[in-house]
């Protein structure tokens, strides 16, 4: 028999409820377009890439404009993706036995769990990353073999990993091949009195990603008084934070303006400036790329 569930669709949706105590309770409900509503793609999803935010300026009495897209960031910036996915409704206009449904109630069901919701989407043969927007079902021609469903998205313009970089890291939903095990990378990276080094994404940028994110930042040192952080981004040659700041980040957890990682490879340089001082310092985030 083929396997429908291959190239299908995941979506994940917040569903809202009360208990007998009247406490609100949210819970995560996925749904795959083959295994909940018999939908087959009548082409392989993938969502549409996202534009370019650009922005020119014309030179009066010259050639040409000048280009000032990331004058302010040093990196681009992407609109988000927009498009539609086409699927065949297997229903008993098409196979008329008990286990498919009419084509209404498939309608109905799909309406009511997915049109207008914001969803976290993940396609079967990408389940590493997700996006999340708006969906909605945008056509539905019942009488036809199959019917045709077409549903529509907009969403961010970056995938985002499942995992932030923090998490123990599971057997059963790896991905084989091109899964990631980011744990450990990011998590409890010594500091000493001297500047350390870190690197990271220079030969494979996806265990960073190329988002642009601003970490959580936790740290714990030994005296209590905190580190010092500079980040350098090699992508965009760019150095985030310019230099050390004047005071050392706090222990404990926050995120800061001078540590951003704009995506691609990167090196982090950590220090306490106090002799005998160690400790060690995560950076939290969820991994995005194009």
């Amino acid at each position: 028999m083929i396997d429908f569930k291959v190239h299908s669709v995941n979506f994940r949706v917040n569903v809202k409820s009360y208990n007998s105590q009247g406490q609100l309770v949210v819970t995560e409900v996925t749904k795959n377009t083959w295994e909940d509503f018999h939908l087959v793609p009548a082409k392989l999803p993938v969502f549409e890439p996202p534009g370019i935010k650009t922005n020119y300026i014309d030179i009066p009495g010259g050639d040409g404009s000048i280009d000032t897209s990331t004058a302010l960031t040093g990196f681009p910036l992407f609109q988000n993706r927009s498009g539609s996915f086409d699927f065949d409704l297997l229903d008993d206009n098409f196979y008329p036995v008990d286990t498919y449904t009419r084509w209404s109630e498939a309608y109905s069901d799909l309406m009511d769990f997915l049109h207008g919701q914001k969803v976290k989407c993940f396609l079967q043969d990408d389940a590493d990353y997700y996006y999340e927007g708006r969906f909605a079902v945008k056509g539905w021609v019942p009488g036809q073999k199959p019917t045709r469903v077409t549903i529509e998205y907009n969403v961010g313009p970056y995938k985002l990993n499942f995992h932030t970089t923090d998490e123990d890291w599971l057997w059963d939903p790896f991905v084989f091949p091109g899964g990631i095990i980011r744990n450990g990378i990011f998590k409890a990276l010594e500091v000493g009195p001297t500047e350390r080094r870190y690197d990271f994404g220079f030969e494979d940028e996806s265990i960073i990603g190329t988002k642009a994110v601003r970490p959580e930042v936790v740290i714990d040192t030994t005296d209590s008084k905190g580190i010092y952080i500079k980040v350098v981004n090699h992508r965009y040659s760019i150095d985030m934070t310019n230099a050390y700041p004047d005071e050392p980040y706090p222990d404990g957890s926050g995120t800061y303006a001078g540590v951003v990682f704009a995506g691609g490879a990167t090196s982090i340089f950590v220090k306490t400036a106090r002799t005998g001082v160690t400790g060690h310092v995560t950076f939290k985030f969820r991994p995005g790329r194009l």
